[in-house]
């Protein structure tokens, strides 16, 4: 069984409508809301064998802020392939992950997170999966199940989402 943590990077700063999209940081309530998920890692134990995350400056800054916030001791590899990447390709990025590691975070940007969950579960609890196929807010993460001792076999429909979790829901949570 491997676990896959699909996390859209949090809310970004588009006060400075000259910057590239590339390099937009968070704005203030981003940077709240990717703490404030760090702190649900913390809370419900999880800790990804693996994180995997665009380069893009808000992608950089959700993923050191959520770190910061859980304690995380993973190590992070920063993908340029991973900018506004597309759910194939982000597919691809996690057949690629090792083996020996038991889970995977992918810390990326809609539509491409929002199509890679829809395409990798097949089922989860009615309101997650209801929750999921209408929107994917910034900062929400997607737990899921996949049964395969590989992560080169993902493939499409096997997977279970064990939670969906939007800034939103945190306050009800914590």
């Amino acid at each position: 069984m491997k676990k896959i943590f699909l996390l859209r990077h949090a809310k970004s700063d588009w006060e400075d409508m000259t910057q590239d999209d590339f390099s937009r940081p968070l704005n203030a309530r981003g940077r709240q809301a990717s703490s404030d998920m760090g702190r649900y890692f913390l809370a419900q134990g999880i800790e990804p064998d693996m994180v995997l995350c665009s380069s893009a400056a808000r992608t950089r800054e959700t993923e050191a802020r959520l770190k910061q916030a859980c304690n995380g001791g993973w190590d992070c590899q920063f993908l340029d392939d991973l900018y506004l990447a597309p759910s194939h390709s982000m597919l691809q990025t996690l057949r690629g992950v090792p083996d020996d590691f038991a889970s995977v975070l992918l810390i990326g940007h809609n539509p491409g997170i929002h199509d890679l969950a829809m395409q990798l579960v097949k089922d989860g609890e009615k309101v997650d999966m209801a929750n999921l196929a209408r929107k994917y807010p910034t900062c929400t993460l997607s737990a899921i199940k996949v049964p395969v001792s590989s992560f080169a076999d993902l493939t499409i429909r096997k997977g279970r989402l064990n939670r969906f979790v939007r800034p939103k829901d945190l306050d009800a949570m914590m």
